[in-house]
């Protein structure tokens, strides 16, 4: 499911949201979730340029729309304060990636399927918590969104619990830009898929055993 990211009369991004494999779609509370969360977005990033702009410009402020600081400080914490609401209670596993690859933000769901706390994750970056063979194939997908060669992907990884088993997620990333078009973090949304991965390993594994019966059987007339 995609929502998109208001700005005026039209839309500057998407966000993303995958479920586990099994249901046919989202319920529309969901879906009204996921639009809340893409309108509170484009509302933090209209405010962060007006605020941004303003700073640039402080003897401006009090003449330029009658904005004044004090305002528009306000706007930018109620908009912060409505998308941190909004992360860390949904159920979905996000967190933001600085364009260095080092987690910045994260949420609980986000560290509750890799044992970790939010402090622990903010010390580590990507690498940490995926196989190193998934790990390059998720950094040659993150090289290709900064050459502005995708909007957004979406894998299906390996990850590195704190304890040390292996789990897959189904990982949604997409990059986040500035007012002049610039990356500024990449957002990602994880859900686990293990049991399912692990159902299709098993299946897999059946069909194997059945083929080899087949073939070492001796033929029926």
């Amino acid at each position: 499911m995609a929502a998109p990211i208001p700005n005026g009369a039209g839309a500057i991004g998407w966000l993303y949201f995958v479920d586990k494999i099994g249901r046919d779609q989202f319920s529309s509370d969901e879906e009204k979730f996921a639009a809340l969360l893409a309108s509170q977005c484009g509302q933090i990033i209209a405010n962060n340029r007006l605020f941004s702009g303003a700073m640039n410009r402080p003897e401006k402020l009090e003449h330029e729309n009658g904005v004044s600081r004090r305002r528009m400080e306000a706007a930018h914490m109620e908009s912060e304060h409505l998308f941190r609401s909004a992360f860390e209670h949904t159920q979905v596993g996000m967190a933001l990636t600085s364009v260095d690859h080092q987690f910045v933000r994260v949420n609980f769901a986000f560290g509750r399927l890799l044992g970790y706390s939010e402090q622990e994750l903010l010390a580590l970056s990507p690498r940490n918590v995926l196989t190193p063979d998934h790990y390059a194939q998720n950094i040659e997908h993150c090289e290709k969104l900064l050459a502005g060669e995708n909007n957004a992907f979406h894998l299906e990884l390996q990850f590195v619990h704190k304890d040390g088993h292996l789990l897959w997620g189904s990982n949604s990333v997409s990059l986040s830009r500035d007012g002049n078009g610039q990356p500024v973090y990449f957002v990602s949304q994880l859900q686990d898929v293990s049991e399912r991965k692990n159902l299709e390993g098993q299946i897999l594994h059946a069909q194997h055993r059945l083929q080899q019966v087949v073939a070492s059987s001796p033929a029926v007339l």
